[in-house]
């Protein structure tokens, strides 16, 4: 599962999360 970020983008449950990602939930 994927949890909200400190408010951008999303963190998988260990904190972390792929460049890729982020940018794709962002756009």
């Amino acid at each position: 599962d994927e949890i909200k970020c400190k408010g951008y983008g999303f963190s998988r449950i260990d904190g972390t999360t792929k460049a890729s990602e982020r940018q794709n939930i962002i756009n």
